[in-house]
């Protein structure tokens, strides 16, 4: 999987990175965009290869579920944000804006323009 962004803090890294081979997963699964991006957790997933663990093995969720439980269509607002012409970055910025702040709270989801 590629990573929204690279991991900033590689202190961060080898601590989770201790945490996982001691207690395992701690917390949300990584939001993922498509087949291959993530939108949130590049140090827990670099923390998580790290020790070898295969993409499988590591807990994801799908933006898609995300909007699902927020009572939003995905699909309809990432359409009418193409439809516009947006590059597909301002786009995600855009379609990520439209969840309660609750929700991006709970999955750790941080992305902004």
């Amino acid at each position: 999987m590629q990573t929204y962004h690279e991991p900033r803090d590689m202190e961060k890294v080898a601590e989770l990175a201790a945490s996982m081979e001691a207690n395992g997963w701690i917390g949300s699964p990584l939001v993922t965009f498509g087949d291959d991006q993530l939108l949130t957790g590049a140090h827990r997933y670099t923390a998580a290869r790290s020790l070898d663990w295969t993409d499988a093995e590591i807990p994801t969720i799908g933006i898609e579920e995300i909007f699902a439980e927020a009572g939003l269509d995905f699909a309809t607002e990432w359409a009418a944000l193409m439809d516009e012409g947006m590059s597909i970055d301002v786009a995600t910025v855009e379609v990520v804006a439209l969840l309660p702040e609750a929700v991006k709270a709970e999955y750790g989801i941080d992305i902004e323009g």
